[in-house]
Formats: structure tokens, C-alpha cells, sequence
């Protein structure tokens, strides 16, 4: 596969973008339930049958969370940042990465559960 395009209503179509593991798409604005759809086309040409997922946009981002490093610090010259991590009761997991590519499954991000309210986590 070579080529990928995308649509938020299996209608029209974005224009033809080189395949990579990270592609951009903008999904309808406005909070609800989103279906993204998707198809691919190979180097011959052959188009591929659509395919399609849901995902949730949920703008409202409640006050309990939040995220800092080294207690909001502008710089740091240590490899080793300590994080402050908050979130609702009932967050089960947070992804954090260090280079942003959270696809990667190669221990990057780090995937930690949580309990409770707010978290410290030393990264080195």
C-alpha cells in the first residue's frame, strides 16, 4: 500500500496522502460519537474496500486533569524529568511517550495504570 484517503462520511474523499505510520485527518467539529473511513491504494493502483472506525470527541476537559513537568519548569539539563500527573477518579491508564509516536509498541510510550487522584512519575 502506498497511498491512503480519508473521509468523515464514506462520501467524499480527502485527496490521496503517501501511506505512513502517522497520517493526519480532521474529524466534523463538535462533541459526540465520530466515524472515520478509510481506503487505501497500492503503487498498481488497486483501490481497497473501505474500511471504518468510531472514535468519541469529547471536548470538555474536566478541571481534574492535568499534566506538568518538573513542577512547570521552563528547561531542564537532566535526562530525568519527574511528571505531575492529574486525572478524573476512575482514569484506568495514561500514555506517555517521549518523542510523541504513541503507535510505537517497542516499550515507548510507557503505559501506566493509576489509582487515585493525582500522580508523580520520575522519567528517566
Amino acid at each position: 500500500m502506498s497511498e491512503a484517503s480519508f473521509s468523515n462520511d464514506g462520501i467524499t474523499w480527502s485527496a490521496w496522502q503517501t501511506y505512513g505510520q502517522i497520517l493526519t485527518w480532521s474529524i466534523t467539529p463538535g462533541d459526540g460519537e465520530k466515524m472515520v473511513y478509510a481506503h487505501f491504494r497500492d503503487a498498481a493502483g488497486n483501490i481497497s474496500e473501505i474500511v471504518s472506525d468510531t472514535i468519541f470527541l469529547d471536548t470538555s476537559v474536566p478541571a481534574e486533569y492535568g499534566f506538568s513537568i518538573n513542577n512547570g519548569s521552563l528547561f531542564t539539563n537532566s535526562t530525568s524529568v519527574t511528571l505531575s500527573i492529574g486525572a478524573e477518579i476512575g482514569t484506568q491508564q495514561i500514555m506517555v511517550s517521549n518523542d510523541g509516536d504513541f503507535l510505537a509498541r517497542n516499550g515507548n510510550p510507557m503505559f501506566h495504570t493509576r489509582i487515585g487522584r493525582s500522580h508523580l512519575m520520575a522519567i528517566t
